[in-house]
């Protein structure tokens, strides 16, 4: 609060004086040393009564920090209990079309692989061998080649990683018209500038039983940890 380093700059400045004065003039007071003296005694009663007036303000300010962390605790249980179920609907979908999309194409390959002998279990090298022979410009060609057969845990490896791939991907945003009927709004950015500036649910319930570390909480000396 500038007031309060105000009067203490007056204090710094003139804390001091009126002894000094007194003893300049043999303990005879004069408009000098009476003006020191009021200066003094009005800072120190000005620091004293902001102090309170600090102190107080920090007090609301930390009942107002308490408010808020608990509405934005209703908030987002309350937000989760709205957007759980979307997301969950949304992923059984997602399932399902995964499901009906490449069942098919896995039908086949593990029904080849089973057709031709192939274990699927397994990582297999199959060898195709032939003679080296000369093309028509006279170059030599190695007909021979090799051919790796993804055993079933290689398929599902793969799947798992184009997925993955699509779900790290910085670029998915939706449009308005992919968005389901029942769309409560994207998560509000000032709900989540509250969270960082607000305590844990877990220092919320500790502070309203602990006086003391409700103090320490909210003077600063024990950091917020809701994000």
């Amino acid at each position: 609060m500038e007031s309060h380093r105000q009067a203490e700059a007056e204090l710094k400045e003139n804390d001091g004086k009126w002894e000094s004065i007194l003893m300049e003039n043999n303990g005879v007071e004069n408009t000098e040393s009476e003006r020191a003296l009021f200066l003094t005694t009005t800072a120190k009663a000005k620091i004293a009564r902001l102090s309170v007036l600090m102190k107080d303000q920090k007090r609301k300010v930390a009942e107002m920090n308490i408010r808020l962390g608990g509405m934005t605790v209703e908030y987002n249980n309350a937000f989760s209990n709205v957007t759980a179920p979307i997301v969950k609907r949304e992923v059984e979908q997602l399932i399902t079309e995964l499901h009906d999309l490449m069942a098919p194409r896995i039908s086949r390959v593990v029904g080849l692989c089973r057709m031709y002998g192939v274990s699927v279990r397994e990582t297999l090298v199959t060898f195709y061998s032939t003679t080296t022979y000369r093309n028509g410009q006279g170059e030599l060609v190695d007909a021979g080649r090799l051919e790796r057969i993804m055993s079933a845990d290689d398929i599902e490896s793969s799947i798992i990683n184009s997925v993955k791939a699509i779900i790290r991907s910085d670029s998915i945003k939706l449009n308005d018209d992919q968005l389901p009927d029942d769309h409560p709004g994207a998560y509000p950015k000032n709900v989540f500038r509250a969270m960082k500036n607000t305590p844990s649910p877990a220092q919320l319930a500790r502070a309203k039983c602990d006086a003391e570390y409700k103090e320490k909480l909210f003077t600063g000396e024990i950091p917020f940890s809701n994000l």
